[in-house]
């Protein structure tokens, strides 16, 4: 096994939707042996709202973590970061579910070089407006609220709150590449030389010059609004942007 797949922000909602057929059917092909699969990042926003409830598993989350399962019974790595739209995901390890849970960021190599991975929603230090509605979202408060109230109406509250703040702060917000050459250099003074990141919902190659290097951002883009993954190769160490094809059996 030698390829890696980084796949964001597919936001999925009803099990009939056309995002949500589509990956089903990207992660049985992942499951295929013959693709040489070894690890599956998954950065954030899976679902349109994912919470671990304590013994409550929605219906409409049952397929996907049942497949995911079912990768990892392959010898795969899952690894399932936080984004904006999941919380408390540690709490399914509880129950023995087999992936593991990134809070906030990881560090892996790829091409022998240290690598920062994350969802990316928190990437801008100057993004004021977006800190402010997660510091109110991620605080000790709305977690207790989300136990204390039935969990069917956290469900359907969170899927409201979701769809106003994509129409309302991040839907009016266009996407800024300048961002990064501020980002660029704390991550360069940590040792990383590159970045794969989700939340922006742009699938995109950012290098960023630091004196006499290029720190290289890589933005995975929208499974949910074009199909969009990462796939990296060790074999020919290449790291490259695709869109799943469903006349397609391999990666």
């Amino acid at each position: 096994m030698s390829k890696s797949v980084f796949i964001a922000d597919a936001h999925l909602k009803n099990i009939d939707d056309g995002e949500y057929v589509d990956l089903l059917e990207f992660l049985n092909i992942i499951c295929d042996e013959s693709n040489n699969i070894k690890a599956l990042y998954i950065l954030g926003d899976l679902f349109d709202f994912f919470i671990a409830f304590p013994q409550v598993v929605f219906y409409q989350h049952m397929p996907l973590l049942s497949l995911l399962q079912k990768i990892t019974q392959k010898g795969i790595k899952v690894f399932y970061f936080e984004g904006n739209h999941d919380f408390f995901l540690k709490k399914i390890n509880f129950s023995g579910f087999p992936i593991e849970i990134v809070e906030k960021a990881l560090s892996i190599r790829l091409n022998g070089f240290k690598c920062y991975i994350c969802h990316g929603d928190l990437a801008n230090p100057k993004d004021y407006q977006h800190r402010l509605l997660s510091s109110i979202v991620r605080n000790p408060l709305t977690y207790m609220l989300a136990y204390i109230l039935p969990p069917h109406f956290v469900y359907h509250f969170a899927h409201w709150f979701s769809s106003f703040s994509r129409k309302n702060i991040s839907g009016k917000k266009a996407f800024d590449s300048e961002i990064f050459k501020d980002i660029a250099p704390l991550l360069m003074k940590k040792g990383y030389k590159s970045a794969i990141l989700g939340h922006f919902h742009v699938t995109k190659k950012i290098e960023v010059p630091l004196k006499d290097e290029l720190f290289q951002f890589w933005l995975v883009g929208s499974w949910k609004e074009d199909r969009s993954y990462l796939l990296f190769d060790e074999e020919r160490k290449v790291l490259e942007a695709k869109n799943f094809n469903r006349s397609l059996k391999h990666l």
